[in-house]
């Protein structure tokens, strides 16, 4: 699954708009001092002053947050189920960087992978150990994790999979590598954004290259069908100083040997996502 944005700045205030709009209707409010307000408050005053110095990283990360509540919110399933953790999700830092607890941002990714999969027209249900969905009459449990570091890459693997194996149905571990590039807020720079999608997964693939060896993916118990990646990156346009956003997903099946029936029943997922 590969997607890319790069909406006109006042179709993105007016996206901004509606999702405050759908919170609130959800008793979601948004404080003028959390994170997203403080975006919306920064990319009007961009589209006033064409001035994109002012915050560039702060409105970079924001184009994340604005990419993956634009997808929390479409989703019934999601907002009819999370509420606490739609209120939760609203906090922590403008950065990545300055967050001295995750577990805002960690929220948000959960609720926006789950939403992805509710979009893609699967049941989705947000339970422990993180949600879980069904695909052709069998549910699976989903736990999704954001890497913060290359060091506990292989660490953050077997806590997914032993709160998987703590739950009735047979799983995925699910990852997102967006704090695992070079840089502590990095972003595409691109004068043609139909590229940005070829590059944000051609920059997955060679974060899972660099950062995954076979151990990761072989020393799997047989109750984990397999493992799944992302990475979500923000992008500028010189040309016309528009922010932009790529999002990647890629899933790799784990399948016992000769098991075509379990790995095609995995790849017809791979394609409903996409």
């Amino acid at each position: 699954m590969t997607a890319g944005m790069d909406l006109p700045s006042n179709d993105i205030i007016n996206e901004i708009e509606f999702i405050f709009k759908v919170l609130k209707q959800y008793n979601v409010s948004f404080h003028e001092t959390n994170r997203f307000s403080q975006f919306y408050k920064s990319y009007k005053k961009l589209i006033e002053s064409n001035n994109i110095s002012n915050n560039f990283s702060e409105l970079l990360e924001g184009m994340r947050d604005f990419f993956e509540l634009k997808s929390i919110v479409s989703s019934p399933e999601i907002l009819g189920t999370s509420v606490e953790e739609l209120k939760l999700m609203l906090s922590g830092c403008r950065l990545p960087s300055e967050d001295s607890n995750s577990t805002a941002r960690d929220n948000q990714y959960q609720l926006f992978l789950a939403s992805r999969f509710s979009d893609s027209g699967m049941n989705v249900n947000c339970v422990e150990p993180d949600f879980s969905f069904e695909f052709e009459g069998v549910t699976y449990s989903v736990a999704a994790k954001r890497i913060k570091s290359r060091k506990k890459i292989y660490e953050r693997i077997k806590e997914a999979e032993k709160q998987i194996m703590q739950f009735e149905h047979d799983g995925f571990i699910a990852l997102s590598l967006d704090r695992l590039l070079e840089s502590d807020n990095p972003y595409v720079l691109t004068n043609n954004p139909d590229d940005l999608v070829n590059i944000t997964n051609e920059l997955l693939l060679g974060l899972v290259k660099e950062l995954f060896p076979a151990k990761y993916f072989e020393e799997r118990s047989k109750r984990i069908k397999g493992i799944i990646v992302t990475l979500g990156i923000p992008s500028f346009t010189p040309f016309d100083s528009s922010l932009g956003y790529g999002f990647s997903l890629q899933l790799f099946p784990l399948t016992e040997l000769g098991d075509e029936m379990e790995y095609l029943k995995i790849g017809r997922i791979c394609e409903q996502l996409a």
